[in-house]
Formats: C-alpha cells, structure tokens, sequence
C-alpha cells in the first residue's frame, strides 16, 4: 500500500515563471560554466542565475531503458542551458470532479533527466560557501475549483512545476543566500517498475536511483555554480517527501554525505510493499506489449515502442483510482536500495541521522477520498481499509481500528468541521483513516523513533479550514514556503531558509522583519512540540498529541503487518 505521492502553486507564479524562462539572453554576457563532460551556457533574470535542462545521466532509452542512471556522457561544443527539458512520461489520471490537471512542460520524452540550478547571480564565480536545497519533486499543478495544488504520487509532473524564485530572492533578501536544484527522475512504469523478473535484474526503483544520481551530481558539480556540496539539504513535497524519507532509510541509512539536512512536507518513511509485490502490473504491462512469449520479458520492454508502452501503462491504476493511496508505482523493498520495511529500519537506527523538518496538514485524506464516493456502508468501509491498506490485519485489531475512525462526520476529516462536508455517511471517515494511515502515522512515528539521536521538528497546518470539501487539503501549505504574503506569512519561508542555512529553522539576530516565533524540536525536553500555522497567517507552537490514540493504534499494526513477499 501506499501514497502518495508533489507542489502546488498559483497560476499567476507559474505564468511569470514561464515567462521569465522564455526571456533568455543569448548574448557574450550569459553565464558560462564549464564541468568536466560538457560546458553550459545558462541565462541572468534580474538578480538570478539559471542553468536549465542540464543532463546529469545518459538517456535512459533504448538498452538503458528499465536500467539503473549511468553519468552522461562527455558533450562536445557550448550547451544551451536555458530551457527546461522533457517531462519524464506522465501517467494518465483518472479523473475527478472539479480536477483539471495541466502541467507546464513543453514536452514529455523518456530522455528527460535533467536538472536545474537557480542561484544568486552574485554568487556564481564563488567557490563553494552557500547552501544548496535540492527539491525532490514530481509536482503538477492541478487547478481543484479553489485553487488547489496537487503532488504527483511518483506518476506525473517535472521540474517545471516548481516555481522557486522567489525563494531564492527571499534568501538574498535576508542575507542568507541559497540555491535550489531540481531534477526531473522517472515516474510511473518507468521509474518504479517492480515484480519478480524486476528483482531478479536489480533494476528496482529506478525513480530514487535518478534522484540519487542527481545528489551525486550536486557533490560533483555544484561548487562550479557558487554552491558548498557540505551543506546539501533535500527537500520535498508528498510523493517528494516520500522520496526524503526513502533516502534517510536507503542502504540502511548510509547516505555517503550525498545531502545534509531533510525537509519533508506531507510525506515521511512508511509502510511499502516487496518489489515482487507489483507482479499483476508487470504481467499487464508484458501482456499489452505482446512480449508474454518473449523468454526474457524485460529485455522485451526495453525494446517495445515507446507509445505502447505508455499505452499499456496507462491501464494501471493510477492515484485518483478507487484503490486511491495504494497505488502500483511506488517505492519497494528491493533488498539493496531499500533493504528493510523503512519502520524496521528506523527502529534499528538504520537511517540516515541529519536534522529533519517533517509536516503535514491537518486534512491529508480529503483529496484521495474522493475517488470512494461508492463506499457507503460500514461494511464497505471496513473491507475497503482492510484489503487496500490493512492486509493481514488480525479481526481484534481491525474492530480496534473500526472503533478508532467511527462514521460519527463530526469525528472526520475536514477535522472540526462538525457535521459539514459529509459527501456520503463514509467520506469524512475515509479522509480520517487515509489520511492517517499514509501520512500522519507515518511522520508521528518517525520523530517519536528518532528524535533521542538527531534534531528533529516538525509543524502541522490549520489554515483553509473553510475550503469546502477538503478543508486543509494534502499539500495545501506548499505555497506557504516559497516565500508569499506578508511578513506574518513569510515564517515558512525564512524557516527553510534558515534552516539549509544551518539546520535549524530558528531566526537568529535580526536579519528580517519575520515575527520571530521560536520553532521548538520536536521531543526536546520530553516534549513533542510543533509549529501551528493558522489562519490569518498565524504562527503558535502546540503538542503534537493530536488523535495520538488512534495514530498510536495504527502505527502499531503497521508494524505488525506480517511483511510482503
């Protein structure tokens, strides 16, 4: 089972961001960098620097298709960096009422990892010393009638969907400069293919391998655009933020200093499935491409034309499907990268031990409960929770968890909205439990497990409370920390600031008008203490003991799960 899923941000951000890229100086006065297997020309936009659509793998097409990302290869002559390259394939959404997804990439090819640099434009001939924020995203815009912004559940979005600009100028402006990179990495059927032909190759996970590649990258190349590979943070939103999490457990935690701090939004570690777990979608797939008679299946696939292929994945299921959450392309246990269930691993203290931001909002369910509407009686609820999420679940347990999440609507999600916004006698329970499950267990459980050996903190978001329906829907905040609004609502963004600065998200001195609300770690002093981000931008620090019974009781049959195949 699982999430997921990445970022959201207005219309009005992305049209200029799409303008400012089209602006492009091609004159002797661009920005030139030279690394050691290709030079790049990049372009200024006011006070920023911008290398775009860089290749920090070889093309992984052809024979490299369904193989793990190998560095590009040496490219002769000066390279235009100043366009964003190809989306990765996009797997086709079901559809939703009120959902209109429309991403901002000019084109999609299977030749799509690349990545982008946006820096200080007075920082480029330096070398090394300011921090580098990595944004591990796959994050469309999808406008949800309210304006609503959606993560991409590792199956849809690119680079271009991460407007962070005014981050970095929020960065300059404080005195604290940093850069952002971010990488496109393969999605879907491509990047997270799985089954036991998968296994047997050692070509899981392909998706955390680019974006391990492209950490890789950083170490290597940065400190040529002005960056400090030592002071690396990654960063990341819903399906982004599961990818942190993954990282912080990969190889049991040794990250071989490839990043230094973690942030992670409506995402943490969580339950997976094996790798062999996703056969039924592998066998589809082999079947659609007509390669079931093939003796070797996977060389098959390497080999089926790309529009078939993409065709045959587009017969998954995908995130708005009813089994929603649990979806097919996923991060899985595959015995190297992802060596143990990340619960089991981060209970051995096999993670990587960096300070770590990690939140969520208060309704993470509502969005993905909306492909449940058919799920209406207390039966269907508790066959739908069992089977899709809670296999294997013993039937003491499950009358446990039934009793936790009632159908009560006042007991649901939108939480405290009383009696409203029940779209069926199950909705509000739905969004509960789902929302739980995927997210609010998974990031309790992780600072309750580590907060003893690194600094950890963590927040919850309350505001949009009145947005109907979904309340504060997954990933509402995203655009709280890209540097919006007044000087109330700029605390997110100096936090993320501060902290790649210093891995603490604490403003020191006066170095910005922000009011200064001291963001306490989470568990220190017996304490589990996080940050509250209100309407009316309001910033005030509370327990983090919200609905901690029936989180508690869910995080500990997670654990007991028997494991996957």
């Amino acid at each position: 089972m699982i999430l997921l899923p990445t970022l959201l941000l207005c219309a009005v951000l992305t049209m200029a961001m799409a303008i400012v890229y089209q602006a492009v100086l091609q004159d002797d006065k661009a920005p030139l960098v030279t690394l050691d297997y290709a030079t790049f020309q990049g372009m200024y936009s006011g006070n920023l620097t911008m290398f775009l659509g860089m290749p920090f793998a070889n093309a992984p097409i052809g024979d490299l298709r369904f193989r793990r990302p190998t560095p590009p290869s040496r490219i002769g002559g000066i390279q235009q960096a100043t366009e964003f390259g190809a989306a990765c394939p996009q797997h086709a959404l079901s559809p939703l009422p009120g959902l209109n997804f429309t991403g901002n990439y000019q084109k999609i090819s299977e030749d799509c990892l690349t990545i982008n640099v946006i820096a200080p434009a007075s920082k480029l001939s330096s070398v090394g010393g300011m921090p580098v924020l990595v944004l591990h995203e796959d994050a469309p815009v999808a406008d949800l009638i309210y304006y609503f912004l959606l993560q991409g559940g590792f199956e849809i979005g690119d680079a271009t969907e991460t407007p962070v600009e005014t981050l970095v100028e929020r960065s300059i402006l404080r005195g604290a400069p940093i850069m952002v990179v971010v990488p496109n990495y393969r999605l879907n059927g491509f990047g997270f293919l799985s089954g036991k032909e998968v296994s047997a190759s050692g070509v899981g996970n392909l998706g955390l391998h680019d974006q391990r590649l492209a950490l890789q990258w950083v170490q290597d190349h940065i400190s040529h655009f002005g960056g400090d590979p030592s002071k690396v943070t990654i960063w990341g939103s819903s399906a982004g933020a599961i990818s942190v999490g993954m990282h912080l457990v990969s190889y049991d935690g040794d990250h071989g200093s490839l990043f230094h701090g973690a942030f992670m939004l409506s995402g943490a570690p969580m339950r997976i499935p094996s790798i062999v777990d996703g056969q039924a979608e592998y066998d589809l797939i082999v079947a659609e491409t007509n390669c079931s008679n093939q003796r070797d299946t996977l060389t098959c696939l390497r080999k089926a034309p790309y529009d078939v292929l993409m065709t045959a994945i587009n017969k998954t299921r995908d995130i708005f499907s009813y089994t929603s959450l649990n979806v097919p392309w996923q991060p899985r246990v595959d015995g190297d990268l992802l060596r143990h269930q990340p619960y089991e691993g981060i209970i051995n203290g096999a993670y990587a031990k960096v300070p770590t931001i990690a939140g969520a909002c208060d309704d993470e369910g509502t969005l993905f409960s909306l492909a449940n509407m058919n799920i209406t009686t207390d039966e269907a609820f508790s066959e739908y929770i069992q089977t899709n999420y809670l296999n294997g679940i013993s039937a003491s347990q499950m009358e446990q968890v039934l009793a936790a999440y009632p159908a009560d609507p006042a007991a649901g999600s939108p939480f405290g909205t009383g009696d409203a916004n029940a779209l069926t006698p199950q909705y509000k329970r739905l969004a509960a439990i789902q929302g739980d499950i995927v997210f609010q267990a998974p990031r309790r459980f992780f600072l309750q497990s580590t907060s003893d050996l690194t600094r950890k903190w963590s927040y919850i978001n309350m505001r949009g409370k009145n947005r109907p329906m979904i309340g504060t829907g997954h990933a509402s905040d995203i655009g709280n920390w890209f540097g919006r609004g007044n000087a109330t609502s700029y605390f997110p963004t100096d936090a993320l600031i501060q902290f790649t600065n210093t891995q603490d998200p604490n403003v020191a001195g006066n170095q910005s008008n922000t009011a200064r609300t001291f963001w306490p770690q989470w568990g220190s002093t017996n304490s589990s203490h996080i940050m509250m981000f209100g309407d009316e931008d309001t910033v005030s620090v509370a327990s983090d003991d919200f609905r901690s019974e029936p989180i508690d009781l869910l995080n500990t049959v997670l654990l007991r799960l028997p494991r996957s195949s």
